[in-house]
């Protein structure tokens, strides 16, 4: 390295330095310095760990955030629940607006196996577009093939309308046909015809509204049009929640 030309020299140590630019920032100094949990815990115990991020910030931090996951998921893929008493509990990964961090390349390669780990993947999105955009249309597809559950709220896309009605398949219905002969013997004759139909047609999906949703699970065998659960209206969850996360002040 040190044998190379001046400029290229720096050009190579330029590029090393990015990454670590961001810890320049006092407060993600601060904030990283250390830590009163370990990642190694969250199957052992009960342990929730929040990460917010503002909108502005999240170019910069797409690198940390990647980093954590990334050791987060391969600490805890290094043993079995079976094998180890201790991992008692399963750690639930969950992920409002998914692709806002950009491609966070441990889930895409890990989606397949985490399960079996205990670790659960919930990712929220606006759209398969944007799922597509991120991690291109095949790891995308891989994505949602291996969530046992998946939730669909009224789209506004007309192209996600149209892949959410092919994904929830179709059905046979009957259509009753009547038609009239005319002459001497005036007579009327009806019969059925069976025609394929989507279970919901895109226009369908689409004017859903906020307070339905459909849920595909892979132990039943059909989807499911249901009413939606707001958890701010369901004494369940109400009795749930807890007191806002104090957050302690950075000494800088």
């Amino acid at each position: 390295l040190l044998s190379q030309a001046e400029e290229t020299f720096a050009s190579i140590m330029g590029t090393f330095k990015e990454p670590l630019n961001q810890f320049i920032n006092p407060i993600l100094d601060a904030a990283t310095s250390g830590n009163d949990f370990l990642l190694t815990d969250v199957r052992k115990k009960k342990l929730s760990i929040y990460i917010g991020i503002q909108p502005n910030k999240l170019a910069e931090s797409r690198l940390l955030i990647n980093l954590l996951f990334s050791q987060l998921i391969n600490l805890n893929t290094k043993e079995l629940p079976q094998n180890n008493p201790a991992l008692k509990h399963q750690c639930l990964l969950l992920m409002d607006e998914f692709t806002s961090i950009g491609r966070v390349d441990i889930i895409a390669s890990a989606v397949s196996y985490m399960a079996g780990y205990n670790i659960r993947l919930l990712p929220i999105i606006q759209s398969m577009a944007q799922l597509d955009a991120t991690y291109g249309k095949d790891v995308s597809r891989t994505i949602i093939t291996n969530h046992a559950l998946q939730i669909v709220y009224a789209p506004r896309e007309q192209q996600d309308a149209n892949d959410y009605s092919d994904m929830l398949g179709y059905t046979t219905v009957r259509k009753k046909n009547k038609s009239h002969t005319s002459g001497k013997q005036n007579s009327v004759s009806y019969s059925e015809t069976e025609q394929r139909r989507a279970l919901m047609l895109p226009q369908e999906l689409k004017a859903m509204g906020f307070d339905k949703e459909v849920f595909l699970y892979e132990g039943i065998p059909s989807p499911v049009l249901c009413e939606k659960i707001k958890y701010y209206e369901d004494a369940y969850f109400t009795k749930r929640l807890l007191p806002k996360v104090s957050v302690q002040t950075l000494k800088i």
